[in-house]
């Protein structure tokens, strides 16, 4: 038994075609079909999607898998994924920058003058304003260490990715 992920089939037949010899008999190409129906229970296989999984049983004047039982849809979905991944990536450290870029603001404005000589008078400003920067030096270390999780992350699920791509490769 093998699994197949459909490509371009539009139909039983065509996935028939794909998976068998050229010299099979009529017959056996019914049978075939009526197999693969079978193994797949429950599945409209009138109109088949591509990306669609289907299970292939061993069939007389099947052809010999190849290494890549999936075909190259599961590559074509891995670089899809991949790429998903990496704009994941790259979104995060363009938001980690812009909002490291707005607490510089913040922080120059929290430093300005006339903030310093209004909090030398009013003790309660002078501690919202400690606190304030205490609270930006925090939200600056958290989102520095969920930018290198998520980093770290994307990096492991390519990884695994190219794991699962390779399982039918032996």
């Amino acid at each position: 038994m093998q699994i197949i992920i459909v490509d371009q089939e539009k139909d039983l037949e065509a996935v028939a075609s794909r998976v068998l010899t050229a010299k099979v008999s009529k017959t056996a190409r019914e049978q075939a079909i009526e197999a693969i129906r079978a193994a797949n229970p429950g599945m409209d296989l009138t109109t088949i999607a591509p990306g669609t999984v289907l299970v292939i049983p061993t069939l007389a004047g099947a052809r010999a898998a190849s290494g890549d039982v999936l075909g190259g849809s599961v590559d074509a979905l891995t670089e899809q994924l991949k790429n998903s991944l990496d704009g994941l990536a790259q979104a995060v450290d363009v938001a980690a920058a812009a909002d490291k870029a707005e607490r510089a603001q913040t922080v120059a404005m929290l430093g300005s003058a006339d903030l310093k000589r209004a909090s030398a008078t009013d003790d309660q400003l002078k501690s919202d304003l400690a606190a304030l920067a205490k609270s930006l030096d925090e939200d600056a270390k958290s989102g520095e260490q969920q930018a290198a999780a998520v980093r770290e992350s994307v990096g492991l699920w390519v990884a695994d990715l190219d794991t699962l791509r390779n399982l039918g490769r032996a």
